[in-house]
């Protein structure tokens, strides 16, 4: 949450990006050949010239970007000092030349009317030109790290001189600030209030811009952050204890708030809050927790926040900091290997290969999953995600999943939590999944046996979280990721006619399982009659592809049905509540061809029920 006037974005305005190549003295060299895969990727600003004076560069003291480019399309996002301008919107490019790595900024849907060049001066250095016409407007010079050629900032520098580029700020990058600081500050609601309106939280640590000597003081102390709300006014206080209260700070936030003021959210852990505010004083980055004591990793990772939002004096509370072992320093550097998975690299299906949970209980229900898998695709250059699981004899799917390429982040819109996960990288073949407070599930390539070290990694990982009932799946089950596809869309008049019976399988045992020899479906005005001609029903339908029916008393059962409709019909048909699940081959003879039959008996063995008639 924002509670602030607005401050305006400093570079999105400014320029649209161009890539710049070799530069001697006033030209341009040819550059390196293109490469996507060594453009695309976070850079920090170096070097931004202009014809035109901007006042808001005065406040800059780092930027950095992150930048996506396709053969097509692009967007780069711009970033700050999380209370300049937190997470702005990603600028859309388009495609104009082919010779060239040219866009131009797309808003809304029309094109805007400068030109965007891309050109890689150095595997380490990219520059970024708009021009208007001919006219070069702004150049922009971006390093991968800290680490740069000067023999190219000298001649880009003389190459803005020779362009009469008047306006030129030099940023002094000895920060990598774009790989310590992405992902870092997200922004959050404004804390919940508890009772009558009023939330107290535990101050483990503070860094400011300036000195602060309260909390110099030689003596222990405590400290802690009040918020209140009154109707549509919050009142924030910074409240330190040594031996007496003493109100550090009294900010109102909401309709009265100070002009220039800002106090954000970022998000963090559960339990914690992460607070940044900026009045007259300065800028304060506060971390609270509703406990007294805090993990050192969390330290850790807040000394690289305050490096971020440009604090140097960091105070820490006297006894807020758990004492730490070995392990727990150990988990900490485990978990900050973490990597978010790159979407558009890692197209394919992802079979389930290990599991971790937290209770006993989910174990329990786990452990009946045969498979799960995780296909990654892109269809009209957006990334989409699908997941598959069999578990009991039933195969559940879920399409309705959200992306967010930016952070890694996954959300399954149609469970009933719209639970959100993150994606990371334990290696080229192997990706973690973590949905937030749950559970850990190790995927990879269906090719790909992991290795000890992928499953090593997976379970430190688990450890450290405490998801310590760690289940490790065979690698056959990469066999399912070739299972028969459902049908999406049930066309009804596919099924009219008599068919017969050529293979049945089924978790009930022997004696109380009885197939008809044939079964026919009736199609009239849309609705669809089931008989085997010892009893008929009436079936409706479930969505778009699904069919339901009951036989008599027995309670409902579901149809589902496979690729292709045709000759064949390979159904699923069941009740999972009673755990009744029957997979039935039918056809028009009753006969059914070697790959039909090897199709059936597949999916039987993916369901983990047996074949208990087969007419071959």
């Amino acid at each position: 949450m924002r509670v602030s006037t607005m401050f305006p974005l400093i570079l999105l305005g400014l320029f649209h990006v161009t890539w710049a190549s070799a530069l001697d003295s006033c030209t341009e060299g040819k550059g390196l050949p293109i490469d996507l895969n060594q453009i695309n990727g976070l850079w920090n600003l170096k070097v931004i010239a202009s014809r035109y004076k901007v006042e808001s560069l005065n406040k800059m003291h780092y930027s950095y970007a992150k930048i996506s480019l396709t053969e097509k399309e692009g967007t780069i996002k711009e970033f700050f000092n999380p209370l300049e301008s937190n997470n702005p919107e990603p600028v859309h490019l388009q495609r104009v030349e082919k010779k060239t790595l040219a866009y131009k900024k797309v808003i809304g849907e029309e094109q805007d009317d400068k030109l965007l060049t891309f050109l890689q001066v150095h595997p380490d250095m990219l520059i970024i030109n708009s021009q208007l016409n001919e006219l070069i407007e702004t150049s922009v010079l971006y390093v991968r790290s800290t680490l740069y050629q000067e023999s190219e900032l000298k001649h880009f520098k003389e190459w803005i001189k020779c362009n009469e580029l008047p306006y030129v700020k030099v940023f002094n990058v000895t920060v990598d600030y774009a790989h310590k600081c992405y992902g870092l500050f997200e922004e959050n609601t404004f804390p919940e209030e508890t009772e009558n309106n009023f939330t107290s939280w535990h101050l483990v640590a503070k860094s400011s811009n300036f000195m602060d000597h309260h909390y110099n003081v030689r003596i222990l102390y405590t400290a802690r952050l009040e918020i209140s709300r009154e109707e549509e006014e919050y009142t924030l206080k910074e409240i330190i204890t040594a031996p007496i209260d003493n109100i550090l700070l009294e900010l109102k936030l909401g309709k009265s708030i100070k002009e220039g003021n800002i106090v954000l959210t970022f998000e963090t852990e559960d339990g914690l809050l992460l607070l940044g505010v900026r009045t007259d004083t300065g800028r304060t980055l506060y971390l609270a927790s509703r406990t007294p004591t805090v993990r050192q990793s969390v330290i850790k990772k807040f000394k690289t926040q305050a490096i971020c939002f440009e604090t140097k004096y960091n105070y820490f509370i006297p006894g807020s900091i758990m004492v730490s072992d070995e392990g727990d320093e150990a988990c900490a550097r485990e978990l900050e290997k973490k990597v978010p998975i790159n979407f558009r690299e890692s197209v394919g299906k992802w079979i389930l290969t290990a599991a971790a949970h937290e209770n006993t209980e989910e174990v329990l229900h786990y452990i009946l999953s045969t498979y799960g898998a995780t296909e990654i695709t892109i269809v009209n250059d957006k990334v989409h995600l699908s997941h598959k699981e069999i578990s009991q004899g039933t195969i559940r799917t879920l399409d309705n999943i959200e992306v967010e390429e930016s952070t890694g982040h996954i959300i399954y819109k149609e469970t009933p939590s719209g639970i959100r996960a993150a994606i990371h990288s334990v290696s080229p073949n192997c990706i973690l999944f973590s949905p937030e407070g749950q559970r850990l599930f190790l995927n990879c390539h269906a090719n790909h046996t992991p290795s000890m070290s992928e499953i090593s990694q997976f379970v430190k990982y688990a450890t450290c979280l405490n998801f310590n009932k760690i289940l490790i799946r065979q690698p056959t089950s990469s066999l399912c990721s070739k299972m028969p596809t459902e049908v999406h869309t049930l066309d009804v008049e596919k099924l009219v006619g008599t068919w017969k019976l050529a293979a049945a399988a089924s978790n009930i045992p022997d004696g109380d399982v009885l197939f008809p020899n044939e079964i026919q479906f009736i199609v009239n005005n849309g609705e669809v009659t089931i008989t085997d001609g010892t009893w008929t029903s009436t079936a409706q339908k479930i969505g778009n592809s699904r069919l339901q029916y009951t036989k008599g008393g027995e309670s409902a059962m579901e149809m589902r049905f496979h690729e292709p409709l045709g000759d064949s019909l390979l159904t699923w048909v069941g009740n999972p509540k009673e755990e009744k699940i029957f997979l039935v081959l039918f056809s028009k003879t009753g006969h059914a061809t070697p790959d039909e039959f090897t199709r059936f008996k597949l999916l039987a063995s993916c369901l983990s029920i047996r074949v208990v008639f087969l007419k071959e």
